[in-house]
């Protein structure tokens, strides 16, 4: 039985795959990674791909697995430039998970899904036309399983550091993930903090300050002359879970910067809450579960 292979074919698949592979490294180790680094790099493995193939077929397989290492580390190489020995090792287990993985979707939908019958006989362009799509469905699938790993572990990680900037002040406090919060702002839909008053004092200009005391100290019973101010002040209605309805606060921030790592969310609103939110003071603001 004679074997024909076509070499840019295994070339052009050994591309698409390396590529979305890349891009599911730079989703895993959020480095961002330039579209010409990873052509170039792409096009390096596909070549050495190749080489490997027409080298290394029939002999020894761990010569061949050598040769995809080497292969993998010139790769990473070529992306992120020269870094500790141990992130190149980290990157390259990485590499050969995420390929094992997307290669496991693609084998299992070619085969249990009839598709192998259905291409068979079919032109090499409809068929590699085939594969690049089930390439972008593994890329897909793989990067949503990502985005939900790095939601949970945020989630996880309750207490985080929090800046809040209004108007060029800026105050850092303690912030908690609170997985019940609901609270949106009814017009905009966005979502909503809730924030101890007196850490965002200083936040507020001294006409604020002196109606937002005021405000706080009845509890929100102003009376008929309270002149809301919709571009600073806004009344959103709450209801707790033992069923406590009421009123709360709120004033809109420019900028919110949250964890270590400082990303940053643009404009939204925080609930100003006059008692402590936590007994022990381990937190001042309890955060949105959508702002993570």
């Amino acid at each position: 039985m004679i074997l024909c292979v076509y070499i840019d074919v295994v070339f052009i698949a050994n591309f698409i795959m390396d590529f979305t592979l890349l891009k599911l490294l730079e989703k895993m180790r959020k480095k961002k990674i330039s579209w010409k680094k990873n052509i170039l790099s792409s096009g390096v493995g596909s070549f050495g791909a190749c080489l490997i193939y027409l080298l290394g077929y029939g002999k020894s397989r761990w010569l061949s697995v050598l040769g995809v290492w080497i292969l993998c580390q010139l790769m990473i190489f070529l992306v992120y430039g020269k870094q500790n020995l141990w992130w190149n090792i980290y990157d390259v287990l990485l590499l050969f998970t995420l390929s094992f993985t997307s290669g496991g979707i693609i084998n299992y939908l070619y085969y249990e899904t009839g598709l192998e019958g259905f291409l068979e006989g079919e032109s090499i362009l409809f068929t590699m036309t085939a594969f690049f799509l089930l390439s972008l469905f593994s890329y897909f699938l793989i990067g949503k399983i990502i985005h939900i790993i790095r939601k949970q572990e945020k989630l996880i990680s309750y207490k985080v550091p929090v800046t809040i900037e209004r108007q060029g002040k800026k105050v850092k406090m303690q912030g908690y993930i609170d997985t019940g919060n609901r609270l949106y702002e009814p017009v905009s839909h966005k979502p909503v903090i809730l924030v101890e008053y007196d850490f965002v004092k200083s936040l507020f200009t001294a006409e604020e300050i002196e109606f937002l005391d005021f405000y706080l100290k009845q509890q929100g019973e102003v009376g008929e002359d309270f002149n809301l101010n919709p571009m600073i002040f806004r009344l959103i209605p709450y209801q707790c879970a033992a069923g406590n309805t009421g009123f709360f606060i709120c004033v809109f921030y420019d900028r919110i910067y949250i964890g270590d790592k400082k990303e940053k969310k643009e404009k939204g609103y925080m609930a100003l809450q006059k008692e402590k939110l936590s007994p022990e003071g381990e937190y001042e603001v309890l955060l949105h579960t959508e702002l993570i």
